[in-house]
């Protein structure tokens, strides 16, 4: 069942990409807006889930006997969040000014 829900997963991306490849580079002002939402949207996503990790005690569940790199996964992952938020202000902005 794992496996169906992962490969869902590969194709929503897929799609996303594929989704954001054609509304960015779109030549219509509209298109090229709704595609910086839905690039803002995304990221809005990802940031999402890595502070439910953060609030449901998924990070929180490495064993201080785990290899460094798992130990500090979650703080990387709570910069990539913090850098993404960041973009998602970007990308706001950017849609806003092609409006």
């Amino acid at each position: 069942m794992a496996d169906k829900a992962e490969k869902q997963v590969a194709i929503g991306y897929l799609a996303l990409a594929i989704v954001l490849a054609f509304t960015l580079n779109a030549r219509a002002r509209w298109l090229r807006i709704a595609g910086t939402v839905v690039a803002a949207l995304g990221l809005a996503m990802m940031v999402l889930s890595i502070i439910l990790a953060d609030l449901d005690g998924t990070f929180a569940a490495v064993p201080s006997s785990a290899p460094a790199i798992h130990r500090i996964t979650p703080t990387i992952l709570n910069v990539q969040a913090a850098i993404a938020t960041l973009a998602i202000l970007f990308l706001t902005w950017s849609a806003w000014t092609q409006a």
